[in-house]
């Protein structure tokens, strides 16, 4: 049987120009981010949507959450565009309400999704909903060739509002730990919150969010179709990229060249990466859930500490670091190692280990000081 590759890296990749005759910073900079009109185009599209279902929809809306790359500010000219739609409902009176309710509350929606005057005109494709949400494909009004794919998540808003406090928090990740994998699917909505939250503290023209895009590029050009279904989702590569650029300073800008270096770098290293971020909680109370394979990255979900996001991708993994490996070979990073331009720090030593690093200090300290009296 014929060894099937999982890299499709075309003769007019961007990773087969070499660097003398080629600018990837100007090539993200044209190529890659988003067209302002194309932005406002997504928006109007949106709250156009928004404003029919809280119109013609029976249901009691309290708050609308929109959530998808372009608002994280990390998404790519060209590519087809999820957003995601959370109704935050009057209707649910508690998470486990809302459990109850959702199968009726998603029939509704999807019944007045199928009668709008998109339909009619073509523009609106109904798909099949997920278990949590209503799927469908709008066409934009000025790109015929251009979808955006959106699903509607109803939901109880358990953080009641856009800015949540701790306690609020606090009491959802408690109720949370307290249920199965499974059982924690309904409040994803509510975490997409937070997701964005963390992701858009930044401006999108941003140097890293910049190298987010020039990664998402890269696999959506350089693997084959039937390899992609392996691979992370875009909010994990994003978290990646992220925990990359925080462990060399996080600096504001930088060549584009080094960081998608320093990135491929990084991913030949998975036992290498552990993200953790403690802005929405401390990550110490759930400490159960530790590393147990050093073949995958260990990311924590800044928006929820239950598992590695990595583990549900084991075998795209692989296949990133065999991408990886071939692309590092390129004319664009010839030369580049010899730099070692963008240096990717370890993780954190463990306390006794930074101990042992001291008392070796001191002992050589000491050892100078005799030498100088004698």
């Amino acid at each position: 049987m014929a060894f099937k590759t999982v890299s499709n890296i075309p003769k007019d990749s961007f990773l087969n120009k070499p660097p003398a005759l080629f600018d990837l910073n100007d090539y993200v900079r044209q190529q890659l981010h988003p067209l302002a009109d194309a932005h406002q185009e997504c928006e109007e599209a949106l709250d156009m949507i928004v404003d029919y279902l809280k119109k013609k929809v029976p249901l009691k809306v309290r708050r609308v959450l929109k959530s998808g790359a372009h608002l994280r500010g990390a998404d790519v000219r060209g590519e087809v565009e999820e957003y995601q739609l959370v109704l935050f409902l009057y209707d649910f009176k508690s998470m486990a309400d809302c459990r109850y309710k959702l199968n009726e509350i998603l029939q509704q929606v999807e019944f007045h999704m199928k009668k709008t005057n998109w339909i009619v005109d073509g523009n609106l494709l109904m798909e099949k909903n997920t278990e949590f949400s209503v799927r469908f494909t709008l066409r934009c009004s000025d790109h015929r060739d251009k979808f955006h794919r959106i699903l509607i998540f109803p939901c109880h808003d358990v953080l009641k509002g856009d800015n949540p406090t701790k306690l609020y928090k606090d009491s959802m990740y408690k109720d949370m730990k307290t249920l199965d994998e499974a059982g924690r699917q309904v409040y994803w909505p509510v975490v997409s919150q937070l997701q964005t939250k963390f992701i858009q503290f930044r401006p999108p023209a941003h140097a890293v969010n910049n190298l987010i895009r020039l990664v998402k590029h890269w696999i959506h050009t350089c693997f084959r179709e039937e390899t992609k279904k392996n691979l992370p989702n875009a909010y994990v590569i994003e978290l990646l990229v992220l925990n990359i650029w925080e462990r060399v300073g996080a600096p504001p800008s930088f060549d584009m060249l080094i960081g998608f270096y320093g990135f491929l770098r990084k991913l030949m290293m998975p036992q290498m990466t552990q993200a953790i971020w403690n802005q929405n909680y401390d990550f110490s109370k759930y400490e159960q859930f530790t590393p147990k394979n050093t073949r995958i990255p260990f990311i924590i979900d800044p928006a929820s500490p239950f598992g590695n996001l990595a583990a549900r991708y084991i075998k795209g993994w692989d296949d990133l670091i065999t991408v990886a490996r071939e692309s590092l070979r390129k004319p664009l990073l010839w030369g580049m190692e010899e730099k070692r331009l963008w240096q990717v720090n370890p993780p954190d030593e463990p306390e006794d280990d930074k101990e042992d690093d001291k008392g070796k200090e001191n002992k050589k300290k000491n050892d100078k000081d005799k030498k100088k009296k004698k």
